[in-house]
């Protein structure tokens, strides 16, 4: 029998014995424990290739309901379609089924018993959970569940463990269930592939002893998915009869275990999987799936659990470490591990050249698993700085679909390239009724692909992807924009804001400035290459009109902006203080900030509370930016494993742009980094309630650096190896000297 072992906050490896032991909740850095399955909301494991939804149940159910399984790219018809159900199980004692109500799955293999089933229900005096302890491990990337369920006196005691590897090729995932019966008996295990609501995925082949493999193409653009799945049981079994009830399109894996009571039995499910050309991809024909699958297993699950561990504490190698709130500390962590969960690098066969992330990642389908400006402006600034390996598959993504943005600007009637506001496979516009006028995403994707430059230094890039994106993009703007003779300036005209709730405006300010930056940055790039920049770039930069009122020393969200009664959805004037980075007077950013916070809705996406933080703390108002950093994730967060929802008033999970949001204001916030053509350079405004902060393994134009903060306001940015290091004291942000280094 396999023995199972977790990472728990340390380097070293445990044995996990039956009575396993968990840590007090609920702040502990980087373990997160429920205690109750009721109040729950589950949480998802991925690794940038393949995801899985993980319930209270420990696997691919959460209270009787089986959850979702995405690859990344995986795009039918222009929707991320779900893939094979690879992390679901079903179990009975002969007397009523485990987690599921029946009438969704087959009825018991016949057993001596007389069958029995009904739905698993805690309110009444029958089936119940109890013993329940469930551990999500950050530093480990895995899932331990324990709990006892129990039926007409008999019981099964569970022990869990879930994994998305990290290692290799990321494109294996590994459940395992160790079983204890109350009883002597028999026990029924049906584990499917595939099910409803899947439609167009053929089992090619499937034996008895539990190898199972899918095969599909993905019709948006002809990409061959695969997956395999391999079941490894411990203990003597038999293959069960034909489920009485199959459910339509699933393969099942149905067996008999003879069970002894007291005795623990092991079952192990490996599935890996394959779509053609997708980052991450394991460089193999569908066909050979299932022999590397086999040499996996082979290998042996304590070898998977440690190759992944392994390869997730080399990802926290870039960390974030706060001194004086456990409570922040495991909110910014948890936001940024689920944010790595769906993260690949791109991936050199990707027709696409790489795949970006969805607001949801790897966790749901809403919104189709399309492509937002959330990538590009969101998370792509925290990979930037701390895992620029796994932003090039955000800027790859796009450099692969500029064919298409330059049809869709075509369609417009428009030069250069237009970037869609939702995106899949194909990088047309997806986007429903007038969303397609948020033409701010085209000036989001230049303004990304620049910021990817100036981080990571990279000219090749710059040359041979970004500049592509940013010259066609500025001949975009120079064709978009109508002069206005008579005040000697450039509009845009009939676009929808980032706060959609305004309709189709002119002149949005932050339209109107990111379009600027846009062609300043082709410009740059043009002048670093010594390549000829169109003379229009400039004109139309020089004299484009941002919405500004010099009497209330603000920016203005849009011509005629008058709110009333009407809220902001979310922010957009303030934008220009942050990721935009407007030169601007501190009093026009304290008016901009504190005017637009004071009309946002309270019931919003998760977009603006970060923006404000950043904000706060180039102002220098410390316990300002606090509040705005705590409204971040506490409206948002859901039990237990702070599952983080899109707004407060919904459980939409796992709403990564938020996530990002979190870490984002910390890093650019509270650490004060930012980074140009000259380097990286600090400017570090700690809260009152912390007593320190370090950002370990701040990447930037490659070099490493660590950066220390104390409470005082003193703090250390290094260049790690034989860098120097470079103190400066305290003081007001604004007479503090900048750590850069060069």
């Amino acid at each position: 029998m396999l023995a199972l072992t977790i990472i728990a906050g340390t380097a070293g490896c445990a044995k996990r014995d039956t009575q396993v032991r968990y840590p007090t909740p609920p702040y502990h850095p980087w373990r997160i424990t429920a205690i109750d399955p009721t109040n729950h909301r589950g949480t998802y494991l991925a690794n940038g290739f393949m995801g899985m939804r993980i319930g209270r149940e420990g696997f691919g159910c959460h209270k009787g309901e089986p959850q979702t399984c995405l690859l990344v790219g995986a795009y039918g018809d222009e929707q991320l379609v779900q893939a094979p159900r690879w992390s679901y199980a079903a179990f009975s004692t002969g007397r009523a089924w485990f987690p599921s109500d029946p009438s969704a799955l087959p009825a018991p293999p016949p057993m001596p018993q007389e069958a029995f089933s009904r739905p698993v229900n805690q309110e009444d005096t029958g089936p119940r959970l109890d013993n329940y302890r469930q551990v999500l491990d950050m530093l480990s990337g895995t899932v331990i569940t324990h709990y006892r369920w129990t039926e007409r006196r008999r019981a099964l005691t569970f022990d869990v463990t879930a994994f998305a590897s990290r290692a290799g090729f990321r494109n294996l995932c590994v459940l395992q269930w160790r079983i204890t019966p109350s009883y002597t008996g028999q026990l029924a295990c049906v584990l499917p592939l595939g099910g409803s609501p899947l439609n167009g995925y053929a089992t090619t082949s499937a034996s008895q002893n539990g190898d199972l493999q899918l095969v599909s193409a993905v019709p948006s653009h002809g990409r061959q998915l695969a997956v395999a799945a391999l079941t490894q049981i411990d203990g003597s079994w038999s293959p069960a009869a034909p489920p009485r009830r199959p459910v339509r399109g699933e393969a099942l894996y149905a067996v008999t275990v003879r069970v002894t009571k007291g005795q623990p039995v092991t079952i192990t499910r490996w599935v890996m999987a394959s779509i053609q050309g997708a980052a991450g991809l394991y460089p193999m024909p569908a066909t050979s799936l299932l022999a590397a699958l086999r040499a996996a297993r082979q290998r042996g699950f304590e070898a998977a659990l440690r190759d992944h561990a392994a390869a997730m504490r080399t990802l926290w190698n870039s960390d974030i470490v706060i001194d004086g709130s456990p409570r922040d500390q495991q909110a910014v962590r948890a936001s940024l591990f689920y944010l790595l969960q769906s993260m690949a690098p791109a991936g050199p066969q990707s027709p696409l050249g790489g795949d970006s992330v969805a607001p949801m990642g790897l966790s749901s389908q809403a919104w189709g698993g399309h492509i937002f400006w959330d990538a590009d402006m969101w998370m792509l600034p925290v990979a930037d700085l701390l895992h620029p390996d796994l932003a090039t598959g955000i800027v790859a993504y796009r450099f692969g679909t500029l064919k298409a943005a330059r049809e869709n600007a075509a369609r417009e009637g428009m030069a250069g390239a237009s970037y869609p506001t939702e995106s899949a496979g194909t990088g047309r516009e997806l986007a429903p009724d007038k969303f397609p006028k948020e033409r701010h995403n085209t000036g989001d994707v230049a303004f990304a692909q620049w910021r990817h430059y100036l981080a990571t230094g990279d000219r090749s890039f710059l040359a041979n992807r970004a500049f592509p994106i940013l010259s066609a993009t500025a001949d975009y703007w120079v064709s978009r924009v109508t002069y206005n003779a008579a005040r000697d300036r450039y509009e845009v005209h009939d676009v929808v804001p980032p706060d959609e709730t305004a309709g189709e405006v002119n002149n949005d300010v932050y339209t109107n400035a990111v379009a600027r930056e846009n062609l300043r940055a082709a410009i740059a790039a043009a002048r670093i290459l010594d390549r000829p920049a169109n003379p229009k770039w400039r004109a139309v930069a020089d004299r484009i009109y941002i919405p500004f009122d010099p009497a209330l020393h603000r920016y203005v969200e849009h011509d005629g902006f008058s709110p009333g009664r009407r809220k902001l959805k979310q922010a957009d004037a303030q934008l220009l203080i942050f990721p935009l980075r407007v030169p601007m007077s501190a009093k026009v950013a304290a008016n901009t900030l504190d005017y637009y916070a004071s009309i946002t809705s309270p019931h919003g996406p998760a977009m603006t509370s970060s923006i404000q933080a950043v904000a706060a703390c180039k102002l220098g108002r410390r316990q300002q930016a606090y509040s705005f950093f705590r409204n971040c994730y506490e409206p948002f967060a859901r039990p237990y494993f702070s599952y983080f929802s899109e707004k407060p008033t919904t459980d939409n999970c796992c709403f990564l742009t938020g996530c990002a949001g979190v870490v984002t204001a910390v890093l650019y916030g509270f650490a004060g980094l930012d980074f140009g053509e000259h380097g990286l350079t600090a400017h570090p405004l700690l809260p009152p309630s912390w007593s320190g902060l370090q950002i370990r393994g701040i990447h930037n134009r490659g070099r490493l650096y660590d950066l220390t903060v104390k409470a005082d306001g003193t703090f250390t940015l290094k260049e790690r190896a034989e860098g120097p290091a470079i103190n400066r004291a305290g003081g007001p942000p604004a007479a503090r000297q900048n750590g850069r280094l060069q």
